[in-house]
């Protein structure tokens, strides 16, 4: 490789030879001048667009691109993992050396070793330590990675892959887990960073509501075989009213009981006489469940931190036979658990509700429910209870790890039951196929765009294509089967209709706002200075528009379900809906004004479904509310300052001005079909994919395919070095 102070004494060498009339070569490099006013540099030293404005001329070094062998590149990852054990081993001998001189021989084990090393290396992101639990590493071995510049390389690693763990300490110094594709942790790792780099300190945790903190159930956990069963239960009639309740908001989403024996139970209770002793069987338990959620669907308005229900909820848990005598009637005790996983999942307990669907779904595995079981000579009212129990079981608990961000339990290569069929029904068969298929793209999602590979790079890239295409795959089905209403209002959609239509825009905002994160990452990473035209690059902005748009089809969907009262109080699938969008569109203005000019259209809409939710009772939806609204006060202060200004500017700025209609030097990133058949249609260009009212009113299967035919790997090579090149 040839010493920078012979290629500069080269560079001053071709001056004077095109003096003479020799032949110019390519300008391996640009000035700092020309690379910033993206300008065709001469190469030279000084260059000839700085010697005609008599402009200092400097070249950056760091900046220059290099050819190198593929092997370069492998020999230094190999040195680097032998330096990495090196240090490990070092280190193991000096954690051993200090225990055998402090405590005498084989006092530490490796274990503790192991434990030790991890704790050392813990690094909390998001908040100042609390506990011994997060300890703070030394400076020189690991900073909080939200208060150090990024180098280029850092700025796109994706913070919500697994290989790169987040945990933040509650007010009592608990750590959580920032799960990769949770909502919460989102919003937690976007207020956190932007508060940081703003305010200038570290976010406080009181300022956060954590797990199972919202509501009080009271009760401490705790059984005792002698408690008398004193829960008021209601009027058979009333009864009925809760269950048909239960069917309403559930019914036809998961299967939460086999109708024809829960009833026929259910008259036998009614019908014996009112001095007899009640039962205590599995039935029993699961009808408590069903009335606590009919009483919660029911119960409009309160101000107690206790939900309805509660009492009937308490009550069935603590008769909720151990899980070793589960076993007993599984498909029974498996529609318990999801019930009471759902019940917990509604009041934000999202630690236990998720524990509690595994075992839902171990006991489903250990009965074989995952499997063709019509193919072993069972009965077919066995056989579809238990496909109707295994498919709910599935879609919650896919649901459920999405929501946590933790990986999944079982993969679809493992799994040939088939779907049930509902007679009488099939648009009920048709939304539960469309259902487990876009389970299926989420588990997709978490496991190739979240999983192990921590960079944006081209597997990100590749990742985030085969996912919209497969979400591509069910869009037509799911138009076909359930048409939206005409018109922004959406008047008319049916409350089945718009759980599945919000479902399929979360898996598009799931695949791509990992992105989204990072250019924000970018933002605050460049404050002061006029940041980088990223929404103007091509597959990025294709995919940031595309989270975008979905987000807003989220917010018009709820609205419309608000308009004709049919938006979810209680079960948390649209809160969760509408506070991920908002996140999106708060965040976009905020990155770029050509992506989303201003968010307060979409703030007050988004107020006002969550408004409405906390007027029913719903203490998390007012909790998200006060999250958002801190989240927007913090991205107001975002300042920078245009070239030549000594002002700030606050976000919600034009911050790339003129740039936007520059295209001359931004790259289109759209594949081009060179194939010379004139019936093979060319993809277009990026311009043309995002033309004004493309995606007016739904992304169908066409554009979303165009789009992910559209995605250039080689054109994103710049994620992993900070910009594009502008030189010549």
């Amino acid at each position: 490789m040839i010493p920078l102070s012979s290629e500069r004494r080269m560079l001053r060498s071709e001056g004077t030879r095109r003096k003479h009339g020799g032949v110019r070569k390519r300008a391996p490099n640009a000035c700092t001048r020309c690379r910033q006013q993206k300008i065709r540099c001469s190469g030279i030293i000084p260059c000839e667009q700085c010697t005609k404005r008599n402009s200092p001329c400097s070249f950056d070094d760091r900046a220059q691109k290099i050819l190198v062998p593929r092997g370069f590149i492998t020999d230094l990852e190999k040195r680097a993992g032998a330096s990495d054990q090196r240090d490990y081993s070092s280190e193991e001998i000096q954690y051993s050396s200090t225990a055998l001189d402090h405590n005498g021989p084989s006092t530490t084990s490796i274990s503790e070793i192991d434990s030790r090393r991890e704790e050392d290396q813990t690094v909390n992101t998001c908040e100042p330590r609390h506990d011994s639990a997060i300890r703070e590493a030394p400076r020189e071995a690991g900073r909080d990675v939200q208060s150090e510049p990024a180098t280029p390389t850092d700025r796109f690693t994706n913070p919500f892959s697994s290989h790169t763990p987040n945990y933040v300490a509650d007010g009592s110094g608990r750590p959580w887990y920032l799960g990769v594709s949770s909502n919460w942790s989102f919003n937690r790792r976007v207020l956190s960073m932007a508060y940081e780099r703003v305010v200038g300190i570290p976010l406080q945790s009181k300022s956060m509501f954590f797990d199972g903190t919202m509501y009080d159930l009271g009760w401490n956990g705790l059984r005792g075989l002698a408690d008398p069963d004193t829960t008021v239960l209601p009027s058979s009639d009333y009864a009925m009213y809760l269950i048909n309740a239960v069917k309403f908001h559930c019914g036809q989403m998961f299967h939460l009981l086999e109708e024809e024996s829960f009833m026929q139970h259910f008259s036998e209770f009614h019908d014996a006489s009112q001095n007899a002793q009640r039962p205590k069987d599995l039935w029993y338990i699961h009808y408590l469940l069903i009335l606590a959620f009919g009483k919660a669907f029911v119960v409009r308005s309160t101000s107690s931190r206790t939900p309805p229900g509660a009492e009937l909820f308490v009550q069935a848990m603590k008769l909720l036979p151990d899980i070793i005598f589960l076993y007993t009637q599984p498909l029974q005790s498996i529609e318990i658990l999801c019930s009471a996983a759902l019940y917990l999942q509604c009041l934000d307990f999202r630690s236990s509700a998720y524990n509690m669907i595994g075992q839902a779904l171990r006991i489903a595995l250990e009965q074989g429910m995952n499997t063709n079981m019509r193919a072993q000579g069972l009965e077919d009212k066995y056989v579809e209870r238990c496909r109707k129990v295994w498919w709910t079981v599935y879609v919650l608990d896919r649901q459920m790890s999405s929501l946590m961000g933790v990986p999944l339990a079982i993969r679809d290569e493992d799994i040939s039951a088939s779907l049930p069929t509902f007679s009488g029904s099939p648009q009920k068969t048709l939304a539960l196929e469309i259902h487990v298929k876009l389970s299926r793209v989420i588990a997709q999602i978490l496991n190739t765009v979240y999983g192990v590979d921590g960079r944006l790079n081209r597997r990100f890239m590749s990742s985030t294509k085969a996912a919209l295409k497969s979400i591509a795959s069910v869009t037509d089905q799911l138009m076909r089967s359930f048409e939206l209403p005409s018109g922004e209002s959406m008047a008319g959609i049916s409350r089945l209709s718009a759980y599945l239509y919000l479902l399929h825009h979360q898996c598009v905002v799931l695949a791509t706002r990992p992105l989204l994160f990072s250019f924000l990452k970018m933002r605050l990473d460049a404050l002061g200075i006029i940041p980088t035209p990223a929404s103007t690059l091509g597959s990025a902005r294709i995919l940031l528009q595309m989270c975008i748009e979905s987000s807003q089809k989220i917010l018009n969907i709820l609205s419309g379900l608000n308009a004709q009262s049919l938006l979810e109080s209680f079960l948390p699938f649209d809160l969760e809906a509408a506070f991920a969008a908002s996140i999106v569109l708060f965040l976009a203005p905020a990155i770029d004004t050509s992506l989303l000019e201003s968010h307060i259209p979409y703030r007050d809409m988004a107020y006002a479904l969550l408004d409405e939710m906390a007027l029913r009772g719903n203490l998390i939806a007012a909790a998200r509310k006060s999250e958002l609204q801190q989240l927007e006060s913090v991205l107001g202060q975002i300042p920078f300052k245009f070239a030549g200004q000594q002002t700030d500017v606050g976000a919600g700025t034009d911050i790339l001005g003129p740039m936007h209609r520059i295209h001359s030097n931004i790259p289109t990133n759209a594949i081009v079909c060179t194939d010379s058949d004139p019936n093979i249609r060319q993809t277009p260009s990026v311009n043309e994919i995002m033309e004004e009212n493309t995606w007016n009113h739904f992304f169908t299967a066409d554009q979303l395919l165009m789009v992910a035919n559209s995605l250039d790997f080689d054109g994103m090579d710049w994620l992993m070095n900070g910009s594009p090149s502008t030189a010549d």
